[in-house]
């Protein structure tokens, strides 16, 4: 009912639901380049020497990277839109 929901996958990438509007507000001021997506844990980001928690990085831009936003530029209580999100896993 409530999340980030997942399309399907193609050719080894998997994206956001392109029905689904992915947004927030800004917490802090400047320019993003980097992003962390985290699965539903409450480890407050400790350090998980078993590696059981899903966490996975990527690259934002306006285009062409692993996460897309229609800017980089966050300002604070500035709603930020997620045009884009894609995984792709290498067949290797």
């Amino acid at each position: 009912v409530t999340g980030l929901r997942l399309g399907d996958s193609a050719a080894g990438t998997l994206a956001k639901d392109s029905a689904q509007a992915w947004t927030g507000l800004g917490l802090a001021p400047g320019t993003a380049g980097w992003f962390r997506f985290e699965g539903p844990i409450a480890d407050a980001g400790s350090s998980d020497a078993a590696e059981l928690y899903i966490r996975l990085d990527g690259n934002v831009a306006t285009s062409g990277a692993n996460l897309n936003l229609t800017s980089t530029t966050i300002a604070v209580g500035a709603t930020q839109t997620i045009s884009t999100f894609s995984l792709t896993e290498p067949a290797a």
